[in-house]
């Protein structure tokens, strides 16, 4: 549990999990769309969730590997909805 948050996920938390479409702002304010390769987890100050492109999502599914990934902090993306 991270300090300042309750032991409850919040929703933006629950909805996230491998293959989300995800959101997230960079440091200079840029919006890029990604996708989640796992759920939200202890980062060392705050919580992170790893995250690839859409590109290396989709290379990884075809080629049946694992997808490159990097951790993103969970307060820097927003899922987005499945149309």
């Amino acid at each position: 549990m991270w300090r300042g948050q309750n032991k409850h996920m919040t929703t933006k938390q629950a909805t996230i999990q491998y293959g989300t479409p995800i959101e997230i702002t960079t440091a200079y304010g840029e919006r890029l769309r990604m996708r989640a390769l796992d759920q939200p987890t202890r980062g060392r100050d705050f919580p992170v969730v790893l995250i690839c492109t859409d590109a290396e999502f989709e290379k990884s599914e075809h080629d049946g590997t694992e997808p490159d990934g990097q951790y993103w902090p969970l307060d820097d993306l927003r899922p987005l909805e499945i149309v």
